[in-house]
């Protein structure tokens, strides 16, 4: 999981690199911060799922659970 989180990352770099390409420092600077704050969210959420599942890193392996994580449910409420 985590591996799948990092990979956006490289993305988002790319994204900013162009927003101070145009000029826009600021709005570079807004971007590294949602993205931080919101990556270190998924990153903490996915190390609970890790170590709820004895440390299982195959993706293929982690469906339905959602139902049996609580915590979760807290960090990313579904309507």
């Amino acid at each position: 999981i985590k591996k799948i989180i990092a990979l956006s990352t490289a993305s988002q770099l790319g994204l900013i690199i162009a927003t101070i390409g145009l000029n826009q420092p600021n709005l570079a600077f807004l971007h590294i911060c949602l993205h931080a704050f919101f990556k270190s969210k998924l990153f903490i959420c996915s190390g609970i799922i890790s170590h709820n599942l004895s440390n299982e890193q195959d993706i293929r392996k982690i469906g339905g659970i959602h139902k049996t994580i609580y915590l979760l449910r807290n960090h990313f409420p579904q309507p």
